[in-house]
């Protein structure tokens, strides 16, 4: 805690702990009388279908009628036709198989469904154990940010994991990640990376109140002057007191979305 952010109470705890539970999220594990938390649920999968379905659908409507539509599976179109990268049972797979049909694959000028994957290993390769995979791809470069090193200078910050530290560029756009952590494992999890950044003038904010760009670790009133502008905070939390590696859930961002489109 870093003095800005509030306490949750107790009974807001007991409320999470008691839903993750019914939602299957945690359970225990009965012969060695631990708790263990799943990397997904049935229900976050549903919701995030739920999420997805009915932003196509919203883009659909709003579409020039079209006598003649292809349509694509987002599985086949995001991993170029290889879904057998992606394991079988991960939330990705699953997510991607399900989902409605696509008869249009360009959003707006600039934007599509992706249809090349810079951070998925080829078939056959080994790779990290994580998978970061862009849903909605940019034309546009996605932004370098960068930070200040021990002795002050400026160096590079890896967006991802250090195991894709060697891919300098990738497109701006909206990313599926996860993250195997060992207590709190997640794979559903999503971050929106921007061409440019935002906050720098002190006023864009995160999901709980905090501004983009302040350091959330640091202790004390935030000065607007020592805001380091980021181009992948939005939607996010500024320090998620629960887990801090998860990203905001997939279905949630999908969403807004469907909310800025009605």
């Amino acid at each position: 805690m870093n003095g800005r952010q509030t306490w949750l109470r107790l009974e807001t705890i007991l409320d999470r702990l008691l839903e993750m539970i019914a939602e299957g999220k945690a359970m225990i594990n009965l012969d060695l009388g631990q708790w263990k938390v799943l990397s997904y649920t049935s229900h976050d999968l549903n919701r995030a279908l739920y999420a997805f379905n009915t932003l196509v659908d919203a883009i659909r409507s709003r579409m020039p009628f079209q006598t003649q539509n292809a349509e694509h599976l987002l599985i086949d179109l995001v991993t170029s036709g290889n879904p057998g990268r992606l394991h079988p049972n991960s939330f990705v797979h699953r997510f991607l198989t399900q989902c409605s049909r696509l008869t249009f694959i360009y959003i707006t000028p600039g934007l599509s469904f992706a249809r090349y994957q810079p951070f998925v290993p080829a078939l056959g390769q080994v790779g990290s154990n994580e998978i970061y995979l862009v849903l909605l791809s940019s034309t546009h470069v996605a932004h370098q940010e960068t930070g200040l090193g021990k002795r002050g200078e400026e160096t590079r910050l890896s967006t991802f994991t250090r195991d894709f530290d060697r891919i300098l560029s990738y497109p701006a756009g909206l990313y599926l990640t996860e993250c195997n952590d060992t207590i709190y494992p997640f794979e559903d999890g999503s971050k929106l990376i921007l061409p440019f950044t935002i906050g720098s003038n002190g006023f864009a904010q995160t999901s709980d109140g905090a501004l983009i760009g302040e350091d959330v670790r640091r202790r004390g009133l935030v000065v607007k002057g020592n805001l380091r502008p980021k181009s992948t905070a939005l939607y996010q939390q500024g320090f998620n007191k629960s887990i801090a590696a998860h990203d905001v859930q997939i279905y949630w961002v999908l969403l807004v979305g469907f909310a800025l489109s009605a």
